[in-house]
Formats: structure tokens, C-alpha cells, sequence
């Protein structure tokens, strides 16, 4: 169990460095209403939603009723954070200042999940 855990992580580590490069070699919000855009984001999201659930369900059991320095509030904060950036990383709608945000504290939270592993 540890063995995938670790493996998740370091997938979705890997995986929101890719989104964020994304979103800062986009130069502009796309139109919303632009439905090939959004189906095209709808397939290319889809695995990275895919592994942020899979890490989340991961993280959930290694953290509840364990002696961790993670708090499964924070696991549950993580994936909300990594799903708004999958989302984010596209649609270029929120302040880069937030972003960057969303970024830095779910890479923290996944290298405390490493390092407890």
C-alpha cells in the first residue's frame, strides 16, 4: 500500500509540474463557450483526475488512525487544491498569485505524505 502511495505521489507531483507549466506558457484565457476547447480539456483532464482521486483515496487510509504529520484535513484540502488547478491550467481564470498558491501548498502536503511514508 505504501509502495503505491508513494508511486501516486510522486506521479501527481509530477503531473501538477506539467499543469503549471502549462499555465504559465498560456498567454490568455480561452472562451469558455468554445466547445471543442472544452472537449478537448474534458479528455486531457480526465487521467489527471483520474490519479488526483486514486491519490486521495490512497492518502485518506495511510493518514487516518496513523501516526503522521499529516492531517486528513489536509489530504481533503489537496485534492480540492490539485482539482482547481487541473481546472485552472487551461481556463487561466484565477490571479497568478493564487495559482502559484494552489501549487506550492499541494506540492507541501505531497512531500509530507512522502516523507512519512
Amino acid at each position: 500500500m505504501t509502495l503505491d502511495l508513494e508511486q501516486t505521489t510522486n506521479q501527481l507531483k509530477e503531473t501538477i509540474d506539467s499543469l503549471h507549466d502549462r499555465y504559465l506558457e498560456q498567454s490568455e484565457p480561452v472562451d469558455r463557450t468554445d466547445h471543442a476547447f472544452f472537449e478537448k480539456v474534458k479528455k486531457e483532464t480526465a487521467p489527471h483526475f483520474e490519479l488526483t482521486k486514486k491519490w486521495f483515496e490512497e492518502a485518506e487510509v495511510f493518514v487516518k488512525d496513523r501516526e503522521v504529520s499529516v492531517h486528513p484535513n489536509q489530504v481533503q484540502s489537496t485534492y480540492e487544491n490539485i482539482e482547481m488547478l487541473i481546472l485552472h491550467s487551461y481556463y487561466l481564470d484565477i490571479d497568478k498569485n493564487r495559482y502559484k498558491d494552489l501549487y506550492h501548498s499541494s506540492h507541501y502536503v505531497l512531500d509530507m505524505v512522502l516523507d512519512n511514508l
